[in-house]
């Protein structure tokens, strides 16, 4: 079975382990199914510089995001891998940069509104 359109998702049942069902349109791209009722899109691609590696990267939820949105992050990747990148390792440094600005920040430069919740509170 593949998935044709969002009539299609609606239709899946959960099992008693997960399973994938293929996505028409792009290569390499499922939706994943949990037997908690958990819908997930999930990217395979060949790795751009190991031979043979073919990475699984999560896309989102259902609730997140459309098929048609889905299809188009899924082709930007791929056109990333197509030009030599690797789209896991270029999202886990985004991920790593977002928080290098706390790397040594107190926790009231977390966390500004915590003395005006202690103060109103009056444990100050």
């Amino acid at each position: 079975m593949t998935i044709n359109n969002a009539n299609d998702i609606n239709k899946l049942e959960c099992r008693d382990k997960d399973y994938s069902v293929s996505v028409s349109g792009v290569a390499g791209l499922s939706l994943r199914i949990y037997p908690n009722g958990k819908k997930e899109y999930y990217l395979r691609y060949s790795h751009p510089h190991i031979e043979g590696k073919r990475p699984r990267m999560m896309l989102g939820k259902i609730e997140e995001i459309s098929l048609h949105e889905v299809k188009y992050k899924a082709e930007a990747i791929l056109n990333t891998v197509a030009k030599g990148s690797d789209p896991k390792a270029i999202q886990q440094k985004e991920q790593t940069n977002k928080y290098t600005h706390l790397k040594n920040a107190t926790f009231s430069d977390i966390d500004p509104c915590r003395q005006i919740r202690i103060h109103k509170l009056g444990r100050f």
